[in-house]
């Protein structure tokens, strides 16, 4: 870290009820951190857990001072622990890691590049531009990403191939500014759609998504589809005029 204790990189790591994935996310990240020579601090938000999730986190923060645990209230919810993590971070840029290791942390010198040297605001992740990175994701949630993905070009005029995945990286200072509200998994569209409203320089990397080995996903979209609609609906009346979005 630098000499006034603020990393270049804050990584922002939501846990709800990820006891036994910690340590192995933990020592992932720290290969990559120690690969490319990263400034970084790293973040993870227990979301009100009822598991070990939190006693973990506290047991690794004791172990090196790079790791911190932000605790959060109730609402759970990952847009609400992103939005902690974004309150607490001390970084320039912020990468978003979920912390079930289908993330591929490869990626993360390009978010690096893409913000640092390009000055991008934003850096989305394209499970969809290569072949066979989206393999890995199943065929439903395809379905629901295409159909999103559509309808919030017709709606807003964004055309990111991706704008669902909450792997990505933003600039701290940029995304503060957009007030994000989201609870949910709707708040990876929600700073997708603000970024581009607020003309935003948004870059665009690949990689191919893994599957978790432990736990189960929280990620249902029978449960989150009313928060993507409202996202779609609120950048649309913003962007012709006949509500303020942010």
């Amino acid at each position: 870290m630098t000499a006034a204790n603020s990393p270049e990189c804050t990584i922002i790591v939501p846990c709800f009820n990820e006891a036994g994935n910690i340590f192995p996310t933990a020592e992932a990240l720290l290969a990559v951190i120690a690969r490319y020579h990263l400034d970084a601090e790293i973040l993870m938000v227990d979301d009100v857990s009822g598991d070990a999730t939190k006693s973990e986190i506290v047991a690794l923060s004791r172990t090196d001072p790079r790791f911190r645990l932000v605790e959060k209230s109730l609402p759970r919810g990952m847009g609400a622990a992103i939005r902690a993590g974004v309150a607490d971070a001390r970084g320039v840029w912020a990468v978003m890691v979920n912390g079930d290791l289908s993330d591929p942390l490869e990626a993360i010198p390009e978010f690096q590049r893409l913000i640092m040297q390009e000055k991008c605001d934003l850096v989305l992740l394209n499970r969809y531009g290569k072949q066979d990175d989206h393999s890995q994701v199943k065929w439903s949630y395809r379905f629901y990403q295409f159909l999103f993905r559509y309808c919030q070009y017709l709606a807003v005029g964004a055309a990111y191939r991706d704008i669902t995945y909450g792997y990505r990286a933003f600039r701290l200072d940029f995304v503060r500014k957009l007030s994000l509200t989201g609870v949910g998994f709707e708040i990876s569209p929600e700073c997708s759609v603000k970024t581009f409203l607020a003309k935003g320089r948004v870059g665009e990397t690949y990689g191919k998504q893994t599957r978790r080995t432990i736990g189960v996903s929280k990620f249902k979209f029978r449960k989150v589809w009313k928060g993507y609609v409202e996202v779609l609906l609120r950048g649309m009346l913003h962007r012709f005029g006949l509500a303020k979005y942010f």
